[in-house]
């Protein structure tokens, strides 16, 4: 059935078939066509029952340019990240009202969590381009200061303990029309594997492959209920080679990985923030389920499948995932076995495996 005909027939009874966000995601993955996922978020987005969790099937789109367009399709207030606005990028265009009042709900989040907004920009009509190395105006909390011509580009990063749901909750019902009561049991925190730079990906796969689980791979680092970056270094330091390979830049590497993990900034890893290794490792084999549907639906078999790929010199070692990245970029290695404690193995065999703890 041709892409056109699907979206027709969905487009007449969508109003029957509210979704939940992990329904929606699993039906954009059905079909690799920007207009598909595109008219389906923008076809459900009003119609979702858990709102709260939209990162799941946003985390998809690998292009910031599908999000943008989604974005104004379906209005920037509307479809504003109130809930999980967690490494978002922003990219408002201030000529237009709707932008500008999307402004000012970020700036209240800033205020109020202590964000990490770097890098931010406003690049005006001329193309001179504002590093707002002071910060982004506070004034910008009130709409009629926000400048109304430019471009304002930011990424939002907040670290796990500073969330204020209470105002995201807030703002969710007074401008996105969401009544809810929403507690935190109740979001599904995501992060996406399109959204962390490799370097963490391959980090959160040697610790997937070296531990029991995550929170044992912290606690043989950290030893504490935080993490500082001195520690950090300190304790993986004769590990670094085993974990991003034989590169020259592995102690940048690690700082990368700290960094991200370390979402305000702050210079110190909680055990909760620990947590959003969790959550691109459920993303990553997400992504994987969803790819081997995929395939099963488009080929015979898995194995015809896997032929195929082989075949595609564009594809290389890259994955099938949703925007194309890389599930791993650390060279083959063994498994190795673990130790009772949940410790890393000794084992530094470099027999190949990149499939290593996927499923």
């Amino acid at each position: 059935v041709e892409v056109s005909a699907t979206l027709l027939v969905l487009r007449s009874m969508a109003h029957w078939i509210p979704l939940r966000c992990s329904q929606l995601r699993e039906l954009i993955g059905i079909h690799d066509d920007v207009a598909w996922r595109s008219d389906l978020y923008v076809l459900f987005y009003f119609l979702l029952v858990d709102i709260q969790n939209e990162k799941m099937f946003r985390a998809r789109f690998g292009k910031q340019e599908e999000l943008r367009n989604i974005r104004e399709r379906l209005g920037w207030v509307a479809s504003f990240p109130f809930i999980q606005p967690e490494r978002a990028i922003f990219e408002f265009n201030l000529e237009y009202h709707d932008c500008r009042l999307a402004v000012t709900f970020l700036i209240q989040l800033i205020s109020r969590e202590q964000a990490n907004v770097r890098p931010a920009s406003l690049t005006d009509e001329a193309g001179n381009v504002d590093p707002l190395s002071l910060g982004i105006p506070r004034s910008w909390d009130s709409l009629e200061k926000i400048p109304t011509a430019g471009m304002f580009c930011v990424t939002y990063s907040v670290g796990v303990e500073d969330r204020a749901l209470g105002l995201r909750r807030t703002l969710l019902d007074k401008y996105g029309w969401w009544k809810t009561s929403l507690v935190d049991v109740d979001v599904q925190w995501w992060s996406g594997i399109n959204e962390a730079p490799p370097v963490v990906l391959t980090f959160a796969e040697w610790c997937n492959r070296e531990f029991r689980d995550l929170q044992a791979a912290h606690q043989y680092i950290a030893q504490s209920d935080r993490l500082a970056a001195s520690a950090f270094e300190l304790r993986l330091g004769d590990r670094k080679q085993d974990i991003f390979g034989n590169t020259t830049n592995n102690s940048e590497s690690l700082q990368i990985v700290f960094r991200y993990l370390d979402g305000g900034g702050k210079g110190q890893i909680s055990r909760a923030q620990w947590k959003v290794l969790e959550q691109l490792s459920l993303d990553s084999k997400l992504a994987l389920r969803e790819l081997a549907m995929f395939l099963s639906e488009k080929c015979k078999t898995l194995e015809s499948a896997g032929v195929d790929i082989a075949q595609r010199p564009t594809l290389g070692r890259r994955s099938a995932a949703p925007g194309g990245r890389r599930l791993s970029n650390a060279p083959g290695r063994s498994k190795g076995s673990k130790d009772s404690t949940g410790g890393p193995s000794n084992s530094n065999s470099n027999s190949t495996n990149n499939n290593s703890n996927s499923n």
